[in-house]
């Protein structure tokens, strides 16, 4: 049997402290008999004949929670890639087995639907919308962030952001696909401030703070439709 490592807080866990005895057992039994990948083939005769528990009992029923039921009838514990492992790559030589285990039992993440409740499956997709959100934004940076930015980049003739309300923050973190980092907004501003337009040096209009973030508005500063509009040259000087 490879060795594994092993969770030794989980004499804490508030869920291992209320498993009976009996459970308690079962569950460092199937901890140590279940494959590389976290999967176990129950064999009943034999657990039985190591600790007097059978399939019915309420022992079984207390730690099923923390397993996934595949359909072969094996078991895959649901965090013991996480634990073991960590995030699996096939990149990586020492993970392809696990993977391909398995790929082979249905319990690889792109599989994994085909035996989770729906409830596991609306989680699961909560989350990945999660993480396609978090992969949108800045590590670092927030809305009261950008309005600070504003305020001491911003032309001195253009209008100061004095509130940060919910409107605000909605539209500025709708635009963090496009700007996701502080040098990204302080370029904008400086493209605000090199127009004459916009900054109001022409005297026709003053660009605001909420006028800039307007995405139509801002894809236009961007694409550099408000850059100052120079005189032509004939010739290549």
């Amino acid at each position: 049997m490879a060795k594994r490592f092993t969770a030794t807080e989980k004499w804490a866990d508030p869920w291992f402290c209320a498993l009976s005895s009996q459970a308690k057992l079962f569950w460092i039994y199937i901890l140590d008999n279940c494959d590389h990948a976290g999967i176990w083939d129950p064999n009943w005769p034999l657990v039985k004949h190591h600790l007097n528990v059978n399939e019915t009992d309420l022992a079984v029923e207390q730690i099923k929670e923390r397993v996934q039921v595949l359909n072969s009838g094996k078991w895959f514990i649901s965090k013991f890639i996480d634990f073991q492992y960590g995030e699996l790559r096939k990149d990586n030589r020492a993970h392809n087995s696990v993977i391909n285990r398995l790929e082979k039992e249905g319990a690889y993440k792109p599989l994994i639907s085909s035996f989770q409740g729906a409830k596991d499956k609306d989680k699961d997709k909560e989350q990945d919308k999660d993480k396609e959100a978090l992969s949108n934004k800045p590590a670092t940076i927030k809305p009261d962030e950008i309005i600070e930015i504003w305020n001491r980049y911003a032309d001195a003739d253009l209008p100061r952001v004095e509130f940060l309300n919910d409107s605000r923050i909605r539209h500025i973190k709708a635009r963090f696909k496009a700007l996701p980092q502080k040098e990204d907004w302080v370029n904008l501003i400086e493209l605000v401030n090199s127009s004459d337009f916009l900054s109001g040096r022409n005297g026709k209009f003053r660009a605001t703070f909420d006028w800039v973030i307007n995405p139509t508005n801002m894809t236009k500063i961007l694409e550099g439709n408000y850059a100052n509009q120079h005189p032509r040259r004939n010739g290549s000087n």
